[in-house]
């Protein structure tokens, strides 16, 4: 009798978790969606790295003795390839970092010539690496909200869009949201997540509104004394002391004080025919003016910018 309830118990146990799908995608499926032979698949996470509602699944296989990071949408079976990221070199950890927003990026150790990176991608074309760095040297920390703060040595990292970049205790970190392209109701916001400052500027440049009416594409819904819409042709400061006529619009912000965990947030119109933003920062930090980025490509100012691809 004891015989035949323990044969039921586990004849229940196998119908409940055999019969079970497997929340991951198949190794016939990779090698279908990625068009790679798979050797062996050594691991398989679902995390939010896109920013959509649900969960993408990330599989790192190996392909002709090459490890692989694949990120795939959707469920069985109507999975979709986001991104297949060769590895270059010997993959040694794979780990998630929270970016601030609604999803994590890929944080890879990789050994290459004996040495090792730091390799950070997304499921689409994000990708920062650090090289030469000190395996034994890296962690994650959070900050008082949580989110995750890369330490490499005794230099501290967070992602402010653009992409991983310093922490300088005593300025500000300029963290910049994604733009809501919404017509009238369309808002870029920024926001400080370092260091007080008691003044900083911002300038917000559309290269390819460069010659066209903007009306239609651009235009602030308030009007706030310290923010300005210079059109094209109309004189702007440029890097030295001068002043030149814009080649193309620009918005500039002045914001005193940007506090520790103060917003910026500009209504506006704004289409996504606007294409490029490129945009930048200068500040006073220890009563000395800042730029930021320190470095970049040079934006009609003669300053560095970072510069957001069109939509």
């Amino acid at each position: 009798m004891r015989i035949r309830v323990f044969l039921f118990v586990v004849s229940v146990f196998l119908v409940f978790y055999c019969g079970k799908p497997s929340p991951y995608i198949s190794k016939s499926a990779v090698e279908k969606l990625t068009s790679m032979p798979v050797t062996e698949i050594k691991e398989q996470k679902r995390f939010n790295v896109a920013g959509d509602a649900g969960l993408e699944n990330v599989t790192v296989f190996t392909s002709e003795e090459k490890s692989v990071v694949a990120f795939f949408s959707g469920e069985k079976p109507d999975y979709r390839l986001l991104r297949a990221y060769p590895v270059p070199g010997n993959l040694v950890q794979m780990s998630f970092i929270n970016t601030g927003l609604s999803f994590s990026h890929v944080m890879l150790l990789v050994q290459k010539n004996e040495k090792d990176t730091i390799i950070l991608i997304d499921s689409a074309h994000f990708e920062q690496s650090f090289d030469n760095v000190d395996r034994s040297r890296v962690f994650l920390t959070k900050d008082n909200a949580g989110r995750d703060i890369l330490m490499l040595g005794d230099i501290s990292y967070r992602y402010n869009t653009f992409g991983y970049e310093e922490i300088l205790s005593e300025h500000p970190f300029f963290f910049w949201h994604p733009v809501v392209y919404n017509g009238d109701n369309s808002e870029i916001k920024m926001e400080n997540r370092g260091a007080y400052t008691g003044r900083a500027i911002i300038t917000i440049e559309f290269p390819d509104l460069k010659g066209r009416k903007i009306d239609s594409v651009l235009f602030l819904n308030r009007d706030i004394s310290t923010v300005k819409l210079y059109k094209e042709g109309q004189g702007i400061h440029k890097k030295g002391g001068s002043r030149i006529a814009s080649s193309w619009p620009m918005i500039e912000i002045i914001k005193e004080p940007f506090l520790s965990g103060g917003t910026i947030k500009l209504p506006l119109r704004l289409q996504k025919e606007a294409g490029r933003i490129q945009v930048r920062a200068v500040y006073l930090a220890n009563g000395v003016l800042w730029e930021w980025p320190a470095k970049g490509v040079t934006g009609q100012q003669g300053y560095a910018v970072y510069e957001i691809p069109a939509p």
